[in-house]
């Protein structure tokens, strides 16, 4: 069971649906990009492809998940992405 360590340090079970919603609130953030739930589901199976062992960080779940957007020619839904996760970052920060 893999598990991911969240900013704060504390360390939770790893959860992909968290991955497809986040590229699904990006991508439906932005105009002229359309996805569906198949390229939703895709994109999110490639980025756990990519995870290496047990445990992960969020940063690097966020950097795999911009890394396969971009691949997978979403610049708009991963520039959106990289938006919501520095505010999310920094509203946590605060």
């Amino acid at each position: 069971m893999k598990t991911i360590i969240k900013r704060d340090g504390k360390e939770v079970q790893f959860d992909e649906s968290k991955i497809f919603n986040a590229i699904y609130a990006a991508n439906k953030a932005v105009q002229g990009e359309k996805m569906t739930s198949i390229d939703y589901t895709y994109l999110t199976k490639k980025v756990v492809e990519r995870l290496d062992g047990e445990t992960c960080t969020v940063e690097q779940v966020q950097d795999i998940v911009e890394q396969m957007l971009i691949r997978y020619d979403y610049e708009k839904t991963a520039k959106a992405y990289i938006l919501k996760a520095s505010s999310n970052h920094d509203k946590k920060d605060s």
